[in-house]
């Protein structure tokens, strides 16, 4: 059956449609015609995770540096050593080795909606004991305690925390967009960590020597409640989108085992982990202490 000149052209133009859209979505090397066979969308409230995987991030990283720039104002208000001080920021690095094969193991067995919130919990968890401290207690080495032990909570959720954001921009995002959105969620940390470092001694100055290191704890700690509110996303999303956001968010990932494996046999990542590692752990120390 012959085909009309407008058929024609409304198929060409179809077509012209289908192969813009498959370019769209897979800038990164994707096989067009596997991409064409299925389903592939993205969801709006795909930002709407992102924040709150930013805000732990934020919330994390002003929770583990907030001491360091008012180190001699805390030791004169819980009266204790400057080194017991610097435990309060040395509790995040003696808690990362053991807890973070825990929680790349929670992300990869639970999925990402259980483990996200399960990161929540912790931060809040960890941001409240912190301000509670000064307030349960009349003893200033009991103070001192709950401080620490919700410093350690706090700790261990920065495990939990740090590799939500790559996950998420992998399931949740189209290809051209999760360059920026793998940005959006891990510079957030610096950016917590520029803001608690400018912001605790004015914080401290403004309320005085008895008043001082509880508002900054308070100030720091109650922000913790809002990526807990914000979770009930999660009640009405699963883990992953319904229709994955391209090819590759489609494919079963690499096991965590399998993955450590190939790491440690490639010559290129180990000299990029002891380069990149070394720097960090530097700068990660000057800026703790």
């Amino acid at each position: 059956m012959r085909q009309s000149p407008r058929s024609s052209v409304e198929s060409t133009q179809s077509s012209n449609h289908s192969i813009r859209h498959t370019e769209a979505y897979h800038s990164e090397g994707e096989d067009p015609l596997l991409c064409q066979t299925q389903p592939y969308r993205v969801y709006k409230r795909r930002w709407l995770l992102l924040a709150i995987v930013a805000l732990l991030n934020y919330c994390n990283a002003s929770i583990w540096i907030c001491f360091a720039p008012v180190a001699d104002k805390t030791a004169v208000y819980f009266n204790v050593s400057y080194t017991m001080v610097n435990i309060l920021s040395i509790v995040f690095f003696a808690t990362f080795l053991p807890f973070s094969f825990l929680g790349e193991f929670s992300v990869e067995h639970l999925g990402l909606k259980p483990h996200t919130i399960l990161s929540c919990l912790l931060m809040m968890a960890g941001g409240l004991i912190r301000a509670a401290g000064p307030f349960v207690s009349d003893s200033q080495h009991v103070q001192f305690a709950i401080v620490l032990i919700g410093q350690t909570i706090a700790g261990i959720s920065q495990c939990f925390i740090i590799i939500i954001p790559p996950k998420l921009t992998a399931y949740w995002f189209a290809p051209n967009e999760r360059v920026l959105a793998t940005t959006i969620g891990s510079c957030s940390n610096p950016l917590g960590l520029m803001m608690a470092n400018l912001c605790s001694p004015w914080i401290v100055n403004a309320g005085g020597d008895d008043n001082g290191i509880p508002i900054m704890l308070l100030v720091w700690g109650l922000p913790t409640l809002i990526p807990m509110i914000l979770c009930g996303v999660f009640i009405w999303t699963g883990s992953y989108p319904e229709h994955p956001p391209s090819y590759s968010a489609a494919e079963e990932s690499m096991k965590f085992k399998e993955s450590i494996k190939q790491l440690l046999t490639n010559k290129a990542f180990i000299i990029l982990c002891i380069s990149f590692g070394s720097q960090l752990a530097m700068c990660s120390a000057l800026i703790s202490v």
